[in-house]
């Protein structure tokens, strides 16, 4: 990727833009129901959302008729008061403490029964509370282990495509917001379905206090719904957007911070400080907004409320009829109606807007996975599958996406037992791609055999396992360099010390005061001084013996690469691929890296990709791929007539030096491409390999 210089006028966002990339998917409208629904089942089955909503509903009734018993309970003291002053002074003593009696009873009565309704309310609320909380946490651990299981799980297609960012973001912010803020959002709506419930209790009571006062109840609900409708429809979208612009942010920083060096190097600081700042301006410009139009509705909410509690009040005033305990329900019930709908309202937009989260989570979670791990196949593998490493391919070929041309075309060979198979092309030619057919990162069409099994027919652990590979860029994890070496524990100390020590690290880790239990960090990016190291050790009158620096600082990355070398040895695989291995270290560490895989994997069959066309040229063959096919060779004859070309072609799979006497090759054409001296070094190593097999040869 090129990335704009300081000269450049055109903005960093700008040319991001004429990159060609997949956009981040938006889901549009409101959020499904269907996710409400997922979203409570990965939190407990039906039987729990039922219980659930058996307790909203009775811990509503005993709140609604808590409340109610407290306006009857105040009507009788008032009856009770109104009696007593119309009594005569004259009435007898035996009927006061009658009556003092009957009060005293009936007192008790409405306090027990308000007591025990209220304790209800109290013990039904943290039972509902408790249970609703356990859904939640269990709904979001496994909404974040589903996802996780996606990924792992996915194509590497999928992450060559979509910038880590979306993944960051989702794992982070969206998981952040599942976690945090969406219980309490349904927290704050009574548990989802407790607003319904205890506006129908006050609208009851109201309508049994006041008839009249429906209407405008009536007219508040219909506006309330119609603002949050008119709500909802941009809320949930901006909302939407300022995730999606939220990603940009992260594959930013993150890309920033791995290419720290390169961008300091070539002095583009400001190009990269530029760009992100673009990108958080567009992400803060879309929060903005969202922030913005949910002060609008809380403003428009407030107005309505405030109108509504007028009118209830205008109406108790202008009617003398009504008791006292009456009056002062329906104010208070007024008051509880206006905050419930506007609190419920607004929450129930915020739970919304939070529900967009659960459904990004749940559409990355719904990853095309690659093939199954296990297969009934795996059961008939014989123990030290494969045995000989042979290879064949037949008719594969390979594209990445459906729309997409393919990058592979009917190719077709098969390389025997041991052989050492150099794969060159220029870029573009589906050189590392014929390395994702092998080991099934990409699914092709045709048929594979190794050592005669179909692996279209194998779990990807029984094939990957089988198979060593060392990448072009090393991978260490974070932890130990014993993990890295071994991760499943399979092997003694005495076996990676040994690997060490056909890797030249023997001395260097034993330098080191935690030896193999070294911690590595993450990418090994402390593995860093440089190869110089290496030739430390050897020029110093200690040799391998030499005293390295403490903790290992200074490996770099050509010993990264052999750390990967050692724990292929380690495996003891027959069959090795080599993905442009040392095309990031020098030529001391490329000749080392070189010489431990003639040497310990002489019995194995070793793919190599590579550009350096020395790494190849004592190769057993060499393969020139050009276009996605092996490429088509034409020898030639002289007649007396004319020349005359063969009809049946030869594919450029054969000995380098084979291939280099055909000057018309395209493997020719490529040596010929470098200069004099290094041509004729590659014809004399190409020479001196092809003469050394001939004679190992023609001697058994």
């Amino acid at each position: 990727m090129d990335y704009p210089t300081q000269g450049r006028r055109q903005s960093f966002v700008e040319a991001l833009r004429v990159i060609p990339r997949p956009e981040e998917q938006r889901a549009g409208g409101s959020v499904s129901s269907a996710v409400y629904l997922q979203y409570f089942l990965r939190g407990g089955s039906w039987a729990c959302i039922l219980l659930l909503i058996s307790l909203n509903i009775v811990t509503q009734l005993a709140f609604s008729g808590s409340d109610f018993w407290l306006a009857l309970w105040t009507n009788k003291i008032q009856e009770e008061t109104s009696r007593d002053k119309m009594k005569v002074l004259n009435v007898a003593n035996e009927t006061g403490e009658s009556l003092e009696n009957v009060d005293t009873f009936t007192s008790m009565n409405f306090v027990n029964i308000y007591g025990a309704l209220v304790g209800g309310v109290l013990i039904l609320s943290l039972g509902r509370t408790v249970l609703f909380f356990m859904m939640c946490c269990v709904s979001s651990r496994r909404l974040h282990d589903n996802m996780f299981q996606a990924v792992m799980r996915a194509p590497m297609r999928y992450f060559d495509t979509h910038p880590i960012g979306e993944v960051l973001n989702c794992f982070s912010k969206d998981m952040g917001q599942i976690d945090d803020l969406l219980p309490m959002c349904f927290i704050n709506v009574r548990l989802s379905r407790q607003i319904s419930l205890n506006t129908v209790g006050i609208i009851a009571m109201i309508a049994f206090i006041n008839p009249y006062m429906l209407i405008p109840t009536v007219v508040l609900s219909v506006v309330l719904s119609f603002l949050r409708l008119l709500y909802l429809r941009s809320a949930r979208d901006i909302k939407r957007l300022e995730a999606i612009t939220r990603s940009p942010v992260f594959t930013h920083l993150g890309t920033s911070l791995d290419g720290l060096t390169t961008i300091r190097a070539s002095r583009t600081q400001r190009s990269f400080i530029k760009g992100f700042d673009d990108i958080q301006d567009l992400h803060t410009s879309s929060w903005s907004t969202s922030a913005a139009t949910t002060q609008w509705y809380g403003l428009a909410l407030d107005g309505l409320s405030s109108f509504f509690v007028a009118c209830v009040i205008i109406t108790c005033l202008a009617d003398q009829s009504h008791r006292s305990g009456d009056v002062g329900l329906a104010i208070y019930c007024a008051l509880m109606l206006t905050n419930t709908l506007q609190w419920g309202v607004r929450q129930s937009a915020e739970v919304e807007n939070q529900m967009t989260s659960v459904e990004r989570v749940m559409a990355l979670s719904e990853l095309q996975p690659e093939a199954s791990l296990i297969m009934d196949e795996d059961q008939n593998i014989q123990p030290g599958w494969p045995s000989t490493g042979e290879i064949e391919f037949r008719n594969v070929s390979l594209r990445y996406e459906e729309q997409q041309p393919l990058v592979l075309k009917n190719v077709s060979f098969h390389i025997t037992q041991g052989e050492k198979i150099g794969i060159v092309g220029r870029t573009g030619a589906g050189k590392s791609s014929l390395m994702s057919c092998l080991l099934r990162l990409t699914e092709p069409t045709g048929q594979i055999n190794i050592d005669g099994v179909d692996i279209g027919k194998l779990g990807l652990h029984t094939l990957r396992k089988n198979i060593s590979i060392i990448p072009q860029d090393p991978v260490l994890f974070n932890g130990s360099l014993r993990m890295n070496l071994d991760p499943f524990n399979k092997h003694a100390d005495e076996q990676l010390w040994n690997a060490l020590h056909d890797v030249q690290m023997k001395e260097a880790v034993r330098a080191s005061p935690d030896g193999l239990d070294h911690t590595v960090e993450e990418g090994g990016s402390n593995l860093s001084a440089g190869q110089r190291q290496l030739e430390a050790v050897r020029a110093s009158p200690d040799g391998l013996d030499h005293t390295v620096e403490e903790g290992g600082s200074n490996l770099s990355a050509g010993q990264r690469q052999l750390v990967c070398l050692a724990r292929a040895i380690l495996s003891h695989n027959r069959i090795l691929l080599i993905d442009e291995a040392t095309a990031n270290v020098d030529s001391m560490a490329d000749e080392l890296i070189q010489r431990t895989i003639r040497e310990k994997f002489e019995q194995c069959t070793v793919l190599t990709v590579a550009h350096r066309l020395h790494t190849v040229m004592d190769s057993t063959r060499v393969m020139v791929l050009s276009d996605g096919e092996v490429k088509v060779r034409y020898q030639t004859y002289r007649s007396e007539a004319t020349i005359h070309r063969r009809s049946l072609p030869l594919k450029e799979l054969d000995a380098p030096h084979s291939l280099l006497q055909d000057r018309a090759s395209l493997f020719s054409r490529l040596v010929c491409q470098a200069d004099d001296a290094t041509a004729e070094r590659l014809h004399n190593i190409a020479r001196e390999a092809y003469n050394k097999r001939n004679i190992f040869t023609t001697h058994f």
